[in-house]
């Protein structure tokens, strides 16, 4: 009797019963151990387990329990796709963000969905042969961790547009300009007196006040203060990230997006210069005017 479609779903919606499915490829033994194995009682066992026999997911040969081809058929159209999907859930979860968010152009977008979707492709690759990567980051922590390990591989610049402040971050880039690392900074801090506070504190303490000075007087430094409606970073002109806001709460971080580019890199940068270009206050201009002032 050819089992019915609801039936099949019935039964596959049981966590035990999935178990008892996906185990079977290697072969089931029907004694009285295998049960212990699962975390099910004798009878729970054989009850899904004969379910199944019924269905025609799982036949006995041999002594052995083993899918049959229609339950192959469930378990690789079916079951691994849809597992595989819960394993990405957060790059999925980001394509969504991504598209409600509103707040990168659409060709941007496109090309950030294209990425995640190939991820795990070992071949994906773009025209200009670079290998493409992409990574979900789904917490604020992780994204400090994330903004920290770009900054730490920076060699010749980087771009930074930031909603938040972290010390952490902030002493990490004065770290790379004196390594020599070109430093694009829009500070987009609702407060707007962070990184403006620190600056200051340095020129006050003579043992900070020659690098505080430095970054100040430096062109290849640029810190300027803008409205921003999402964060990003771009360093080298490769790898970049980009903050994906949830529209509903803006205010709060909810999902970024770390990927290797260059085309894209190069998009965030242009944004970043338009950005430069409207943007509030030059910081180093305020403080060095403050400053001089203040002697």
């Amino acid at each position: 009797m050819k089992p019915e479609l609801g039936d099949i779903l019935s039964a596959l919606s049981d966590e035990h019963s999935i178990t008892i499915l996906m185990q079977a490829s290697a072969g089931l033994k029907g004694d009285s151990s295998t049960h212990k194995s699962i975390g099910l009682s004798k009878k729970q066992y054989y009850t899904r387990l004969n379910r199944l026999v019924k269905l025609g997911l799982i036949s006995r040969n041999n002594g052995l329990y083993r899918y049959t081809a229609l339950g192959a058929l469930v378990i690789n159209t079916q079951l691994k796709p849809l597992e595989d999907a819960l394993t990405n859930y957060w790059s999925l979860l980001a394509i969504d963000e991504l598209k409600r968010s509103k707040v990168i152009p659409q060709q941007e977008q496109d090309k950030i969905v294209e990425i995640i979707l190939n991820k795990n492709l070992v071949n994906a690759r773009d025209l200009d042969g670079s290998r493409r990567t992409a990574t979900v980051v789904s917490t604020y922590d992780d994204l400090v961790k994330e903004s920290l390990r770009l900054i730490s591989s920076a060699k010749s610049e980087i771009f930074i547009a930031s909603r938040y402040f972290e010390p952490d971050v902030s002493n990490l880039l004065l770290e790379k300009f004196k390594e020599g690392v070109a430093l694009n900074i829009l500070d987009g801090n609702p407060s707007g007196a962070t990184l403006v506070s620190r600056l200051r504190a340095a020129l006050d303490n003579p043992e900070s006040r020659s690098l505080a000075e430095a970054v100040l007087n430096s062109s290849k430094v640029r810190i300027k203060r803008s409205t921003l409606e999402y964060s990003f970073i771009v360093v080298d002109g490769e790898n970049c990230g980009v903050e994906i806001v949830n529209p509903l709460n803006p205010q709060e971080f909810n999902l970024a997006i770390e990927l290797s580019d260059k085309k894209l890199s190069q998009k965030m940068i242009n944004i970043f210069e338009d950005q430069c270009k409207s943007a509030e206050v030059d910081i180093k201009v305020e403080i060095l005017n403050k400053n001089n002032s203040s002697n």
